[in-house]
């Protein structure tokens, strides 16, 4: 059995990358803005079912001028862990969700 792709008894592992940065860059290219980012593990269950769990998660911040390129990632220099341990605890906890298959 196939779960949209993916094999049912089979993991899958990927690095996750996430950012957002305000600013009002046609006023100046300065901007504020997070990061974040990890590996995350998939182990489909069954059709309906797959696990998760992000690893080694990590977030940095910025504060300055804005890339030429706007499309690029954010220049974050000062990744770390979480530094709430009850923060890193819910982001590094496996967690559970289901497929459904909407029309």
């Amino acid at each position: 059995d196939q779960c949209w792709g993916l094999g049912v008894g089979m993991e899958y592992s990927y690095t996750y990358y996430g950012e957002v940065w305000v600013g009002i860059p046609d006023v100046r290219k300065q901007v504020s803005g997070v990061a974040v980012r990890g590996d995350i593990t998939f182990q489909v269950i069954d059709v309906d079912r797959v696990l998760a769990k992000f690893n080694s998660f990590e977030v940095g911040d910025m504060n300055g001028d804005l890339p030429c390129d706007r499309d690029a990632q954010l220049p974050v220099e000062n990744w770390a862990p979480f530094p709430d341990p009850k923060d890193a605890k819910t982001i590094l906890d496996p967690f559970r969700f289901n497929m459904i298959d909407v029309p």
